[in-house]
C-alpha cells in the first residue's frame, strides 16, 4: 500500500476530524438524545472516508471486492441518522415522522443484509485513475430513493421549525439556521454517488463534508449548539496534531524523524495547557452565571411577594375606599331625615 498519497490523504483527513468532532460532541454531554445522534452521524461519516482511505491505498482486487462493502456499511446508515438527528430536536415527533423512521432503519438493516450476503447491493467494483470504487448493484437506486424522501422530510421540519422559532427563541433559530446551512453542503458530498455509475472523477465528497465540519463548528462556538464552548479549539489543535502526525511518517532521514516527534509533543503539550485555560475561564463562567441567575431568582421572588403586597394593598384600599363612601352615604341619610323632622315638627 502507498499511504499518504495526494488521492488519500483528503479522506484520511476528513474522517479524523469527524471522529473528534462526535467524541467531543459527546463527552460534553452524554444524556443529551441530540449530542448522542450526532455522535452517530460523525462516526458512519467518520467510517465512510476512512474505508476510502484504505481502499483508495489498496492495488489487491481481492481486498478491494471486501473494502468496497466495508465501507457502505457505514454509508447505508448517514441518512439515516441524520433524519434521527433532526427529529431529536423536536420535543414533539408527529406520527408520520416516527413510522418514517423505523421504515428507515428497517430498510437500512435489509440493506446491509444486501450488502453482506449478495451482489444486489453493491456488484463489484471499478478501477479508476484514483483507486478501487464501489459499483452500484440493482438494489442501490432505492437507497438514493430513500436518502431523497429522508433529505426532503428533514428539510421540511427544519424549515417549519425555523418559522416557530424565529421571534420565540432567537438563539434556537440560528442554531437550526447553520444546522441547514451545513445539511445543504452534505446533501452536495452526495454527488460521489454517481461514480457507483461508472462517471470517472475524483469524488470530491470530502470537501463539501468538510464545510459542513466548519459550518457546525462555527455554529458550536458562535450559538452554542449542543451547549459546547471547546469544540472548536479541540478541533484546531486536532488538526494541527494530525497534520505533524503525517510529517513524521513523510520524514526522510532520522533527523527528521526525531524533529517532527519533538515538534509533534511539545505542540500537543502546549496545546493542552490551551486547552485546559479555556475549560478554567468556561468553568468561571458558568459559576458566575449561576450566582447571577441565583440572584435573578431572589429577585423574582422578591418581585412576586411585593407584587402580592400591593395586590393586598389595592384590595385594603378598596375595602376601605368603599367602607368610607358608605359612611358618607350613611351620614348623609341621617341628615336627610333629621331636616324632614324638623320640618314636621315646624308645620305642628
Amino acid at each position: 500500500m502507498n499511504f499518504f498519497t495526494l488521492y488519500t490523504l483528503p479522506p484520511l483527513l476528513s474522517s479524523i476530524l469527524f471522529l473528534i468532532l462526535g467524541v467531543s460532541v459527546y463527552w460534553n454531554n452524554r444524556k443529551s438524545i441530540i449530542n448522542k445522534t450526532f455522535l452517530l452521524v460523525c462516526f458512519v461519516t467518520f467510517w465512510w472516508q476512512f474505508s476510502w482511505f484504505i481502499l483508495f491505498n489498496t492495488q489487491n482486487e481481492y481486498l478491494a471486492n471486501y473494502l468496497v462493502r466495508i465501507g457502505y456499511i457505514g454509508i447505508i446508515f448517514i441518512p439515516i441518522f441524520f433524519f434521527h438527528f433532526f427529529l431529536s430536536f423536536f420535543r414533539e415527533i408527529s406520527k408520520l415522522d416516527k413510522v418514517l423512521l423505523y421504515f428507515s432503519y428497517s430498510m437500512g438493516f435489509i440493506f446491509e443484509v444486501a450488502l453482506l450476503t449478495t451482489n444486489y447491493f453493491i456488484n463489484g467494483f471499478y478501477k479508476y485513475f484514483f483507486g478501487f470504487y464501489p459499483k452500484a448493484g440493482f438494489l442501490h437506486p432505492f437507497y438514493l430513493l430513500l436518502l431523497t424522501v429522508l433529505t426532503i422530510r428533514g428539510l421540511c421540519l427544519l424549515f417549519s421549525y425555523m418559522k416557530k422559532k424565529k421571534e420565540a427563541h432567537p438563539t434556537e433559530y440560528y442554531q437550526v439556521k447553520y444546522i441547514l446551512l451545513a445539511l445543504v453542503f452534505y446533501i452536495f458530498a452526495s454527488s460521489d454517488f454517481v461514480i457507483n455509475y461508472g462517471l470517472e472523477f475524483y469524488p470530491l465528497g470530502f470537501l463539501f463534508i468538510l464545510l459542513f465540519l466548519g459550518i457546525t463548528a462555527y455554529a458550536i462556538v458562535k450559538h452554542y449548539l449542543f451547549g459546547i464552548k471547546l469544540i472548536l479549539t479541540e478541533l484546531l489543535v486536532a488538526i494541527f496534531s494530525t497534520l505533524l502526525l503525517i510529517q513524521i511518517f513523510l520524514s526522510n532521514y532520522a533527523w527528521e524523524y526525531l524533529w517532527n516527534i519533538i515538534i509533534l509533543v511539545v505542540f500537543i503539550f502546549f496545546g493542552h495547557l490551551f486547552i485546559k485555560s479555556i475549560l478554567k475561564e468556561i468553568m468561571i463562567k458558568q459559576k458566575i452565571g449561576e450566582a447571577s441567575w441565583k440572584v435573578l431568582e431572589q429577585g423574582e421572588k422578591v418581585s412576586e411577594n411585593f407584587k402580592k403586597v400591593m395586590s393586598n394593598r389595592e384590595g385594603l384600599l378598596k375595602e376601605w375606599f368603599l367602607s368610607d363612601v358608605n359612611k358618607e352615604l350613611e351620614i348623609n341619610a341621617l341628615k336627610n331625615k333629621n331636616k324632614e323632622l324638623e320640618e314636621k315638627l315646624k308645620e305642628k
